[in-house]
């Protein structure tokens, strides 16, 4: 997991390199089953952003708490709806690890997200993102489907 998450921000960090409005972000994610409403332990991660074609842009995340780590790749396209927001959506993989049981779940999520301008670099976002595990989950306390929302500060170089 930790080798294929440095692989993941090596690349995302060469292509930011060569991409104009690249991103570094900080974020928190409370995930928990929808029916009942049961949150969990928030996630707290980072992430890089690159734009791969107009309103495209490729995102990798790590995000961790104690034992319990979560891999997100995912690919947004993005509507700039003033100079100052822009809103974004897309669908990513997950891979969640709980060293607690020795165990990797895979899943895929999509992304509905809003982003505010503080200035030139620096912005606000908030997002939903609907999580269904592809595998055996019985092992993590998570339910097949959770739903996660996350907030965060983006920086923009």
């Amino acid at each position: 997991m930790k080798r294929a998450a440095l692989v993941l921000f090596a690349f995302l960090s060469l292509s930011c390199t060569q991409a104009q409005d690249s991103y570094f972000g900080v974020r928190v994610d409370v995930a928990g089953d929808l029916f009942p409403l049961n949150l969990n332990l928030p996630l707290v991660g980072v992430h890089l952003g690159t734009p791969v074609l107009d309103n495209v842009e490729l995102r990798a995340s790590f995000l961790t708490i104690l034992l319990i780590s979560d891999l997100q790749a995912e690919i947004l396209y993005t509507r700039p709806l003033s100079d100052a927001l822009r809103v974004y959506g897309g669908v990513g993989g997950d891979v969640m690890r709980n060293a607690f049981n020795d165990d990797s779940d895979f899943g895929v999520h999509a992304t509905a997200g809003v982003e505010s301008q503080l200035g030139s670099s620096i912005g606000l976002f908030g997002e939903v993102q609907p999580l269904f595990f592809l595998t055996d989950v019985e092992n993590t306390g998570f339910e097949s489907f959770i739903l996660k929302l996350n907030v965060g500060v983006n920086f923009h170089f």
